[in-house]
């Protein structure tokens, strides 16, 4: 099996793989895992009225207090914490949002639904994907077999197993043409097209091809490239700015990134050199 045909492998898992999580450690309840997403969202305060809205269990169904009182009661099967002023929940095997009065303001209608990102949320339908607003409305038809979150302004779609696209409101921008893709970031994403990989812009032009069997998202400027199982890293004009040497190398992240060379873990800076292991 090759690297692209097990990440392929993985992301039909998690999208169709939802995970219920219960904890009482650190006073957090329950909360849902759906397609990519953290387990547990960051707990929204209010500036205001500095109001917490704390998950609570009761007779195995979920709700929220405040300042120790039930604002929201126990009625569903799974809760996520509020993300402004919505919340996901799990009603029956279906997902929703509900506003901070409980109101429940997208129906809980959807086989999966991410949180929101850039205002927007993926959910799922008898099969098909799309993206919702905040408001319910949706922003792109469930049309597609597969969606990634947006990111920088575009999300990546898939029907057909073939990729590419859309923006913030529902519009194809990149045609549905590549056998893969990257996200975007820093404004550039890689793609394969008749299996060559290839890096384009936010308006679907071609930088340049290049000659490597895997390439990664930019990350600090870099980006990982493997060919014949070697791994280092390029610039945005696609130079060898870090050897292919490594067995494996994971992006940058703060200026450092993690690589394997000779049974060796360690980490590197953006000029390659040695930081500490």
């Amino acid at each position: 099996m090759g690297l692209k045909d097990d990440i392929f492998k993985k992301r039909e898992f998690f999208m169709k793989k939802t995970i219920f999580i219960i904890t009482t450690s650190f006073s957090l309840l329950l909360v849902g895992c759906v397609a990519d997403e953290k387990a547990i969202d960051t707990v929204e305060t209010e500036t205001t009225t500095k109001t917490v809205f704390e998950p609570f269990e009761e007779n195995g169904k979920y709700g929220y207090k405040a300042n120790g009182k039930i604002v929201i009661s126990a009625q569903y099967d799974g809760i996520w914490y509020f993300d402004g002023e919505l919340a996901k929940v799990n009603q029956q095997g279906k997902f929703g949002f509900i506003n901070k009065q409980g109101k429940i303001v997208i129906p809980i209608q959807y086989d999966l639904a991410s949180s929101f990102k850039e205002n927007l949320a993926r959910v799922y339908k008898n099969g098909q994907c799309g993206f919702i607003n905040k408001q319910g409305k949706e922003v792109t038809p469930l049309q597609y077999d597969w969606a990634d979150n947006f990111n920088e302004g575009l999300a990546t779609v898939e029907k057909n197993k073939k990729y590419g696209f859309v923006n913030t409101q529902g519009k194809i921008v990149i045609p549905l043409q590549y056998e893969w893709v990257s996200n975007f970031s820093e404004g550039l994403a890689f793609v394969e097209k008749n299996n060559q990989l290839e890096l384009i812009n936010q308006q679907g032009k071609v930088i340049i091809p290049l000659q490597y069997d895997w390439a990664e998202a930019f990350s600090n400027g870099l980006a990982v490239v493997t060919k014949n199982n070697k791994s280092g890293f390029i610039n945005k004009q696609a130079q060898e700015v870090i050897p292919l040497k490594y067995d494996w190398a994971e992006p940058f992240n703060n200026g450092l990134a993690k690589v394997k060379k000779d049974g060796k873990e360690f980490y590197i800076n953006t000029k390659g050199e040695f930081v500490k292991y």
